[in-house]
C-alpha cells in the first residue's frame, strides 16, 4: 500500500453541504508525504484509481472561512478527469490516488498543492482548500498493446507499424469505410484520446483526408481483425502547428484495432426533373423530392440527416451516404451553415429535398476546404429523425 502516516483514528466532521452522502462511519485521517490531509468518511468496495484511469467525482469545495466556492452537486453532474494527466490541482491527483471507487473523503489541501499564490475566481491566493469528495466511478484505462513479439513494417519513411495480431478480413484500401477502435498516447505513455473508453469506435473513409496522413498510410496496410501499434512522426501527424493538447512537432502513438470495413453506398443525385423549386426570402431554394405527413423539424430539435453535397459543376465534395454514417445536431443553433439551419426547418421526418444554397448562406466570401470563395452549394438531404 502507499506510504501514509496515521494522524487520527476518528473522522471528526463531515461538511454540511454534502447532505447527499451517507453519515460518516468510523474512519481515519492520514497525512501524505506531500503535506495534505485525507479523512476517510466512507470506504467503497470498487477498484482503486490508477494513473491513466478516468474518474468521476462528486465534490463540494470550501474555503478556510467555510464558504462554498464550487460543487458538482449543484450541477447534478460529477466532475470527470483523467488521473495523471495534470488536468486538476496537485492535491486532487494525490488524494484520488489513495482512493477506491465508492470512497468518500475530506481532502484538506495546502496552497502549494492547490492554486498557490494565484487568485482563481472566488479562491484567494495562498488559500488552504477543503474538498468533500466522493469517487463515484472509475473507468480503467485501456491496456497498451504488447509489442514484444510484434512484426514491424515501415510503409512510409518514419511511419512504424507494429502488428500485434493479424486479422483475416478484408484488406483496406482507398474508398473503404473502416470501423476502428483506438487509443492515442504521447511518447511518455500519457493517453490523450481513446474510443475504447467511450465504447464508440470511429468510422473512417480512406482516401478522403478525414484523418491525419499517418493514419491514412497505416490503415491502408491493414486488414479487418488486425491490431497494431502505429508510431506517427510529426510530419505525418500535426506537424509544427500542433492541435489542441498536442504540441507542435509531437510524435504520436496509436493502438488501433480494425473491427470492420465495407465499401459504402454510392451517392446518387436526386431526380428533380419536373419538380417545383420554392425560394425563401433569404434566397434559399428548396425542391421537395419526397414528401411525408410526419413530424416537422423545428429550432431546438436534435435532427439526424443523411446528405450529399455538390459543387455547381456536379462534383461531390462531401457525403454522409458514402461515409456510411448520418450526422446529428441541434437545429437552429448555428451548428451548421445557415442554409441547412433554415432548409431543414421546412422538412418533415422521412422527407427528401434538394437545398440550393447561395454562398451567403454557406461559406461566404472565404470558402472552406475544397469549397472555393463565393460558391453556391447544392445538398441532397434526407431527414431521418427528429428528437
Amino acid at each position: 500500500m502507499r506510504n501514509i502516516t496515521i494522524i487520527a483514528i476518528l473522522a471528526m466532521f463531515i461538511m454540511a453541504s454534502c447532505s447527499t452522502l451517507e453519515k460518516p462511519r468510523t474512519g481515519k485521517t492520514y497525512e501524505t508525504d506531500q503535506g495534505m490531509e485525507i479523512t476517510f468518511i466512507e470506504k467503497g468496495n470498487g477498484p482503486e484509481a490508477d494513473s491513466g484511469d478516468v474518474v468521476f467525482m462528486h465534490y463540494t469545495g470550501k474555503l478556510e472561512n467555510d464558504s462554498i466556492f464550487g460543487s458538482s452537486y449543484q450541477r447534478n453532474q460529477p466532475f470527470r478527469f483523467r488521473l495523471g494527466n495534470n488536468e486538476v490541482i496537485k492535491g486532487w491527483e494525490i488524494g484520488v490516488d489513495y482512493m477506491s471507487e465508492g470512497d468518500s473523503a475530506l481532502l484538506k489541501i495546502p496552497p502549494e498543492l492547490a492554486y498557490g499564490e494565484r487568485e482563481r475566481g472566488a479562491i484567494p491566493a495562498n488559500e488552504t482548500l477543503r474538498f468533500m469528495v466522493r469517487l463515484k466511478d472509475v473507468r480503467k484505462a485501456p491496456k497498451p498493446f504488447d509489442t514484444s513479439n510484434a512484426t514491424m513494417k515501415e510503409p512510409v519513411e518514419g511511419l512504424k507499424i507494429y502488428t500485434t495480431k493479424e486479422g483475416e478480413g478484408k484488406q483496406l484500401a482507398n474508398g473503404y469505410v473502416a470501423k476502428v477502435h483506438y487509443t492515442g498516447y504521447f511518447e511518455n505513455g500519457e493517453i490523450f484520446d481513446t474510443s475504447v473508453e467511450r465504447e464508440k469506435p470511429i468510422r473512417v473513409q480512406l482516401g478522403k483526408n478525414q484523418v491525419i496522413k499517418g493514419w491514412e498510410e497505416a490503415l491502408k496496410t491493414m486488414r479487418v481483425g488486425d491490431k497494431a501499434r502505429i508510431v506517427i512522426p510529426p510530419k505525418l501527424a500535426y506537424g509544427d502547428k500542433g492541435m489542441g493538447r498536442i504540441d507542435p512537432n509531437t510524435t504520436l502513438i496509436f493502438d488501433v484495432e480494425i473491427l470492420d470495413a465495407e465499401l459504402p453506398e454510392k451517392a446518387v443525385a436526386y431526380d428533380v426533373k419536373g419538380k417545383d423549386t420554392t425560394y425563401t426570402e433569404s434566397g434559399l431554394g428548396i425542391i421537395k423530392v419526397k414528401k411525408t405527413d410526419n413530424v416537422m423539424a423545428s429550432k431546438g430539435n436534435i435532427v439526424t440527416v443523411h446528405y450529399t453535397g455538390y459543387l455547381p459543376n456536379g462534383e461531390i465534395f462531401d457525403s454522409s451516404v458514402e461515409a456510411g454514417k448520418p450526422i446529428s445536431f441541434e437545429l437552429g443553433k448555428g451548428k451548421v451553415i445557415k442554409g441547412w439551419d433554415e432548409g431543414l426547418q421546412h422538412m418533415r421526418v422521412g422527407e427528401k429535398a434538394r437545398l440550393i444554397i447561395p454562398y451567403q448562406l454557406a461559406y461566404g466570401e472565404q470558402g472552406a476546404g475544397p469549397i472555393p470563395p463565393k460558391t453556391k452549394l447544392i445538398f441532397d438531404v434526407q431527414l431521418l429523425e427528429v428528437k
